[in-house]
């Protein structure tokens, strides 16, 4: 099946700013660097990183999407996307990430408030995969600091899809 006019109309489209929950904090860099067993100095040694380049601490720069992630309780804190006016033809229910790139323009440090904007950039026709048939649906997530400074931006593809019976 084709795209909706509708759909194809969507394409390009960006949403309103997303605000992260929280700002940066050490505590939670602190956190996931003990989960990803991180001994990085730059995102825990107060001295060592006052010495460097950044002259503090900085965030691990694969925490961007990780500070951004919307709330999930007590309520749904779910910003508009494009992809919620999708009309996919199809009972596509399933989603899977099937590429994503990273590109990282500045450091985020603690106290760094963070939004950013997501624009749809591209929508296939149905596909046929070894899982399902679907779309892939390829989005631009820009993200910025309190000074409007791109901090970095994620290119994501997904699929939506019906999975094979």
């Amino acid at each position: 099946m084709a795209l909706s006019e509708k759909d194809k109309g969507l394409i390009g489209r960006e949403g309103e700013r997303f605000y992260a929950p929280d700002e940066v904090s050490k505590s939670m860099i602190r956190h996931y660097i003990e989960m990803m067993e991180d001994a990085n100095p730059l995102y825990s040694d107060e001295e060592y990183a006052k010495k460097s380049k950044y002259g503090g601490i900085i965030a691990p720069p694969q925490m961007l999407m990780v500070w951004c992630m919307p709330r999930i309780w007590p309520w749904p804190e779910f910003p508009w996307l494009p992809m919620a006016e999708l009309e996919l033809p199809g009972p596509y229910d399933t989603w899977i990430a099937t590429d994503m790139i990273h590109e990282f323009y500045k450091p985020v440090r603690p106290g760094d408030r963070l939004y950013y904007i997501m624009k749809l950039d591209k929508l296939s026709d149905v596909k046929k995969t070894r899982i399902g048939e679907g779309h892939f649906i390829t989005t631009t997530q820009t993200y910025y600091n309190q000074n409007d400074e791109i901090v970095g931006r994620e290119i994501r593809t997904v699929l939506k899809y019906k999975p094979n019976q």
